[in-house]
């Protein structure tokens, strides 16, 4: 078997050779996973049996004698909660394979060979296996009528120069890491469920009360499905570009007033990103609702909305608009969420300012910025110990992970954007979208395409924003101004307050002159320093980044006014005049003082 398929790989590869040069790289890229999976839901016994046809190309540089595999339904944390694997088997060509359950918590399958699977060999692997549903709220599990399945099944882990990535389940954050596949997904439930599921749904038919589902995607990293009896379907189709895009939302009953917000929410959505960073991949888009103690859960052409979401309509909004934003980051370029979770979490959260922004305008950006980006950060920030750039297992709170890699990152991007300017931040994330359409990313390549684009070296601003978890506070000593005859010269003295170390900073600076607000932009890269500027008329205000762009709350001494008021050439030339003025009307008033005397005297 093995030798037929090589051969079918060889001519792939003449042909790829004769009609284009990148074919066959194109095809080693994006079809190395197939996906043959049939999923028979019980709901009454809370089981699913599944049966899995994996075939694999090893369009890796070695050879292998072991595959691995994520099962996260067989962690520690899921079993916890009744999740249970109650038959489990792996066969290969010629019958079982030995497999074991490893890793910390047990989550990742560790598969033996019979023979080595050498670098363009195709193995075909057959998973069979039972699994009892946790009843749990979140991305997999049972609660209040819907059955979710998020990361439900063995995926094939992601070998990289580093080895097997083989991490944990974790609760908060996202520890998976995976490669696009294409899935083939046949889904049998009871008639009376409704099924949302990652593809397109390619059939549907009923048979002994049963109704099932199949769905196919090309190109997905992961497959994600809910069913649930309490679903009330909605379809919105509208047009993206040249392309007919149908939103799905699939909320309950009581929920159903939230349905047309939803779909034209997602919809605007998906044109804002797709204006901002490149088309939308899939012709169909699903949010479904489910519980959990997140407000979404993003996965290929599916959302999870929490009732969480359900809030307040902007709230709303705002999850939407983000989980959305994952369908480019995270799905279509993807990363390691375990070892660089900001590479998604953090441009999904930039993302959703930027929908607001060009829904709406500037204004309603900077609102929604402040509420739910430094407000937050600002109120909930305590001395850090992990950076940005840690990995989701590296984090002691779910707290200081959403602090660093949504907040600080969010506001990472925000002041990378402020230092390039729009153009050129807008252009390099559309081409970090289509230089790793469907690729993995990692921090590196997403700062070598800004530092292309920009012409910039900036490598000192991404080192200091993402590995270290300190934050500066700006300190206005004093402002003073000195009139040369000509322009005034303003001296501003500055402080880097909550730091040993400067950080280099090119902070907005707005002067309210006699003649109007200036805007200027000033470097800052000492812990104090003098900043000296030249303005041509009389500084009323100065304002030290007045929409605190700069991220570190700003620290202002009572004594130092806001308002600086300076003393010039014409002040004093005023004050002359007044002073001369009252010593002439007090000659003047002697002299008439004297003639009256000497008129009474006479």
């Amino acid at each position: 078997m093995k030798d037929r398929l090589t051969a079918w790989l060889v001519l792939i590869i003449v042909f790829s050779i004769i009609f284009s040069p990148n074919t066959f790289l194109r095809f080693v890229e994006y079809v190395p996973r197939k996906y043959s999976i049939n999923a028979v839901l019980y709901p009454q016994n809370f089981t699913l049996d599944v049966t899995i046809h994996l075939y694999y190309i090893n369009d890796k540089e070695r050879s292998f004698d072991k595959l691995y595999f994520h099962f996260f339904p067989n962690s520690l944390y899921f079993r916890k909660y009744g999740s249970k694997v109650i038959r489990f088997e792996i066969f290969g060509e010629g019958g079982k394979l030995d497999f074991r359950f490893k890793n910390s918590d047990e989550s990742v399958i560790e598969v033996g060979l019979r023979e080595k699977l050498n670098p363009f060999e195709v193995i075909e692997l057959t998973f069979n296996f039972r699994l009892l549903i946790p009843r749990i709220r979140g991305r997999f599990g049972y609660y209040n009528g819907v059955f979710a399945f998020g990361n439900w099944y063995p995926i094939l882990a992601v070998y990289d120069e580093g080895g097997w990535n083989l991490y944990p389940y974790v609760v908060y954050g996202e520890s998976f890491y995976s490669e696009v596949a294409s899935y083939d997904v046949a889904i049998s439930v009871p008639s009376s469920f409704i099924v949302a599921a990652t593809g397109d749904l390619v059939e549907e038919y009923v048979k002994d009360n049963r109704t099932v589902y199949r769905w196919k995607v090309d190109l997905a990293r992961d497959f994600a499905w809910t069913a649930s009896e309490r679903y009330v379907a909605r379809k919105l189709v509208s047009t993206l570009g040249d392309r007919e895009i149908k939103v799905f939302v699939y909320l309950f009953e009581e929920y159903g007033r939230f349905c047309e917000d939803v779909s034209i929410i997602a919809f605007n959505a998906l044109r804002v990103y797709s204006d901002l960073f490149g088309p939308y991949p899939y012709s169909s888009f699903k949010l479904c609702q489910v519980f959990g103690d997140f407000a979404g859960m993003e996965y290929p052409g599916l959302v999870m909305l929490s009732d969480n979401a359900f809030t307040s309509k902007e709230l709303l909004e705002l999850v939407v608009a983000h989980e959305t934003a994952h369908q480019w980051w995270y799905n279509v370029v993807g990363n390691d969420q375990a070892s660089e979770p900001w590479l998604d979490e953090a441009l999904a959260e930039y993302s959703q300012f930027l929908y607001f922004e060009y829904m709406y305008d500037a204004r309603k950006f900077r609102e929604i910025y402040r509420r739910y980006l430094l407000d937050l950060y600002y109120s909930s920030f305590v001395k850090e110990s992990a950076t940005p750039r840690s990995s989701v297992l590296n984090f002691s709170s779910e707290r200081e992970y959403i602090n660093m890699v949504y907040l600080r990152g969010a506001a990472t991007l925000h002041m990378l954007r402020l230092l390039v300017g729009d153009e050129v931040f807008l252009k390099s994330l559309k081409t970090y979208y289509s230089s790793f359409y469907f690729k993995v990313a990692k921090t590196k390549d997403f700062k070598l395409i800004f530092e292309k684009t920009s012409g910039l070296d900036l490598d000192w601003f991404f080192e200091q924003w993402l590995e270290r978890s300190d934050t500066p506070s700006l300190e206005l000593v004093y402002a003073k101004a000195v009139w040369d005859g000509n322009a005034y010269t303003l001296r501003l003295y500055i402080r880097q307050l909550n730091v040993s170390e400067p950080y280099r900073l090119y902070v907005p600076l707005a002067i309210l002159t006699s003649n109007g607000r200036k805007e200027k932009t000033i470097k800052i890269d000492k812990l104090e320093e003098e900043v000296i500027l030249r303005v041509d008329d009389f500084p009323i205000i100065v304002e030290l980044d007045p929409e605190d762009d700069i991220l570190g709350r700003d620290f202002i001494l009572e004594d130092v006014p806001e308002v600086v008021l300076t003393y010039n050439y014409q002040v004093y030339m005023l004050i002359f005049a007044i002073f001369v003025l009252v010593y002439i009307l007090i000659l003047v008033g002697r002299i008439v003082l004297r003639r009256r005397a000497a008129s009474h005297a006479n």
